[in-house]
């Protein structure tokens, strides 16, 4: 199997083999054979201490003489051993244990010992071979013993320790904070070719002299970072998963600058993608909507951008886009904000994908995230300042693009997938203040003349028409708001209501209710346009105005069609075309290089774009002050309890309740049960449904007279996405809900329960068969014989 040539085994391995051109510090010689070469410091870190004092005292006396010295002002000498009692193929061997981690094993020792013995006679020579077979055997069972008592660690483990410990450094890194790190030359120039240059060419820097990298690129943990990788092709572990926020915020900043720094050294590859996974790990896979990723996920949207991660930006717009599970708890933070302001280009990508994933089946749940979202903002922000770009820039537009399409398929929501009902029965956990919501930015950004008559009659037909008499009086309330808006609407536009065909479709007995709402003779709402030409202009000049009926015909379709595209344009104007009515942030001083820049001679507008990108990317992750302790290490941020703040009280983190109207115990009688604010249309519209006409004058208090069903009666539901029937099995009080339900047996597998909810038996069915429902939800198909 091929080793990566990127890996630490692969650089190890060919620092072995060209180990003189590697300023190797070490030389075994041996008469008549090739000298091996190798580095004390990896024979320091990787041999046992035993074992090196009885086959190299040499080198470990040689140690401890520098460790007097400073390793500064020291310079590494060659070491030559030449008296070494091991065998010169077991010394090859256990160099390239001690190098790459392969293990020498004696059966391949064996071959290679007998071809490099002097020739000899056979006794003499088998004795030999002998000898060098016990004493391979030896040392071998003596390195493992070594193991087994755990001075052998593993590779990676102990080159770390090699570098933390500065074991036999021949060279050093000094930054422009006069800050200085030993390390091991000829490690370095096999990991890396810039190391390579400056410490093993012609160019190479005096002997025993360091290298000045750039402050601006590298600080003490970044540089920890790059050597940590480049000594165990890891990166060392900055946080914890479950560390808090700020120590994430940190170990991010480090990683950014370290990605930098690899790719200044030309390892953007090689380190690049450790610190991209790191990034990952911290973020959990920039899958997760957390509140800790929702703080740290925009500074990682700035970062793909800048570095153009094609993977990672996809991912994240992906994420971003997501109007459903993301969107509340993504948008609604303040680096989300300090993006948005800052123009980047990823923004209109980001909504864009999130209007492609608007579909008509969820809108209404879209609608419910953002109206969490624009509470959330609200509570964070309440003035607003720093929430005002990203709720009238980007959610609004997102709103309007969702009303538009509520609204224009506001019946299939009522009927044919019912969910608005359910925001009425309080189902699927929708709130009534998102029940008020809905309607006000329906009945304010949605109506128009085209879908206004459809919109009063979903509203009374099957919103307060659906309320029982016990409803509840806050949904009551909602749903009379929303009924005298529509019915403003079409007091002053039912002309050109009815110019669009918007009547033709209203049920008769809808129709007359509106009549008596807007003030207007149902004649006069249901006739033709044509005959209320005639009655204006005369008989005779209304066949002249009508003469080209084909034209009128087309010019009516052509304003339907202006109008319907009118009200489904749902892109939204790129928020760039917005002019920014929000007060300064405070964090605008990351902004204040690009406006500078506007008016920057050519020369000086690369330092004002590099100046403001990090400024902006140091804004999305703020940071409290990082304590750099003894030795240059980096303190992560601490994880006391915070400052108690002076806020006695919790701003809520959800959209507030209806709270302004008290509901008085109710009573079982029918006067009580009248009072409510909707008993009066649910009269009028019980009485037009039961056949008789606006002409009759039949008292509201008169409730209208039906069939009562019975236990065998066989019925079909209304209002659901696929055709209902079946056989009522129960009708009586229920503890999940109030009033009286009826227990229906299904024909097909299409209900929810057995007969039974939450544990209370009300009738035997099959699985998936049996169904509840209100006494105006079905309609009788047959009665029991």
């Amino acid at each position: 199997m091929s080793i990566d040539p990127s890996s630490l085994q692969h650089s190890l391995a060919k620092l072995l083999d060209h180990a003189e051109d590697y300023a190797a510090d070490l030389r075994f010689d041996y008469p008549s054979l090739t000298p091996l070469w190798a580095h004390r410091a990896i024979l320091l870190a990787r041999a046992p201490e035993p074992f090196l004092r009885r086959y190299m005292s040499a080198l470990v006396d040689a140690d401890n003489d520098k460790d007097r010295l400073s390793n500064e002002n020291s310079e590494q000498t060659l070491l030559v051993i030449s008296d070494s009692p091991l065998p010169h193929n077991v010394l090859r061997s256990f160099l390239r244990f001690w190098y790459t981690g392969e293990w020498p094993s004696p059966d391949n020792l064996m071959p290679s010992l007998m071809r490099d013995q002097p020739p000899s006679p056979a006794d003499s020579a088998v004795s030999t071979l002998s000898t060098t077979e016990m004493e391979v055997c030896a040392l071998t069972r003596e390195l493992e013993s070594y193991d087994a008592l755990g001075y052998n660690r593993t590779l990676a483990d102990d080159l770390d320790r090699m570098r933390l410990q500065k074991l036999a450094t021949d060279a050093f890194i000094t930054l422009e904070s006069n800050d200085s790190v030993a390390v091991h030359r000829g490690l370095l120039a096999a990991r890396s070719n810039y190391f390579y240059a400056i410490f093993c060419t012609d160019f190479a820097q005096q002997k025993g002299q360091g290298v000045r990298l750039p402050g601006d690129l590298f600080t003490l943990p970044v540089l920890d970072v790059i050597l940590s990788y480049l000594y165990t092709d890891a990166l060392p572990p900055l946080c914890e998963p479950t560390a808090p926020l700020q120590a994430k915020k940190y170990a991010l900043r480090v990683l950014r600058d370290a990605y930098r720094a690899a790719d200044y050294l030309g390892h953007a590859d090689m380190i690049g993608d450790a610190v991209l996974n790191a990034m990952a790990g911290l973020c959990h896979g920039f899958k997760c909507v957390c509140t800790e990723c929702a703080m740290l996920l925009p500074s990682m949207l700035l970062f793909a951008e800048k570095h153009n991660h094609a993977k990672m930006r996809e991912a994240l717009i992906n994420l971003y886009a997501d109007p459903i599970h993301s969107l509340a708890h993504l948008w609604s933070t303040r680096p989300f904000a300090t993006l948005v302001q800052s123009r980047r280009p990823m923004i209109p990508d980001i909504m864009k994908q999130t209007l492609a994933n608007i579909k008509k089946q969820t809108a209404i749940q879209v609608l419910e995230s953002l109206h969490l979202c624009l509470s959330r903002l609200r509570s964070a922000d309440p003035t607003p300042t720093w929430s005002a770009p990203v709720r009238d820039h980007v959610v609004e537009p997102i709103v309007h693009h969702t009303v538009v399409m509520i609204s224009n398929n506001f019946g299939f929501y009522c009927v044919d997938y019912p969910i608005i009902p359910s925001c009425v029965d309080n189902g699927f956990g929708f709130s009534i203040d998102f029940l008020e919501f809905l309607l006000r930015r329906v009945l304010h950004q949605g109506i128009i003349d085209y879908n206004a008559a459809q919109l009063y009659q979903s509203i009374v037909r099957d919103l307060i028409g659906r309320q029982e008499l016990e409803g509840s009086r806050p949904v009551d309330n909602v749903l009379l708001d929303a009924r005298q808006r529509c019915v403003e609407y079409l007091r002053l536009h039912w002309t050109g209501v009815k110019a669009q065909g918007g009547f033709r479709s209203i049920e008769k007995d809808i129709l007359r209710l509106l009549a008596e709402d807007i003030d207007v003779p149902y004649r006069a709402l249901t006739k033709s346009f044509e005959t209320d030409l005639a009655s204006l202009f005369g008989l005779r000049a209304a066949r002249a105005a009508l003469r080209p009926k084909k034209q009128s015909s087309d010019d009516l379709r052509m304003r339907r069609s202006a109008s319907m595209r009118t009200c489904t344009q749902s892109t939204p104007p790129s928020y760039f075309d917005y002019p920014s009515k929000a007060p300064r942030m405070s964090a605008d001083y990351a902004l204040e290089g690009r406006h500078e820049s506007e008016h920057a001679p050519p020369h000086q507008m690369h330092r004002f774009s590099s100046t403001s990108s990090i400024l902006l990317a140091d804004a999305l992750l703020p940071m409290d002050n990082v304590v750099i302790g003894s030795g240059g290490q980096p303190t992560p941020p601490s994880t006391t309890e915070p400052r108690r703040s002076r806020l006695r009280f919790q701003l809520p983190e959800t959209p507030q309740r209806y709270h302004t109207i008290s509901v008085p115990p109710t009573r079982s009688n029918s006067k009580n049960r009248s009072r409510s604010p909707l008993h009066k249309y649910r009269l009028r519209l019980s009485t037009s449904s039961s056949g008789s006409s606006s002409e009759d004058n039949a008292s509201d208090e008169e409730t209208p007279t039906r069939v009562v069903p019975m236990l065998g009666t066989k019925v079909e539901l209304l209002r659901r996405p696929l055709p209902m029937q079946g056989v009522i099995k129960y009708i009586g009080p229920v503890e999940f809900a109030k009033g009286t339900y009826v227990g229906i047996e299904l024909e097909k597998r299409l209900g929810s329960s057995d007969g039974s909810v939450n544990g209370t038996r009300y009738f035997q069915t099959d699985p998936q068969r049996g169904a509840f429902c209100k006494l105006d939800d079905f309609k009788i198909l047959s009665l029991p014989h």
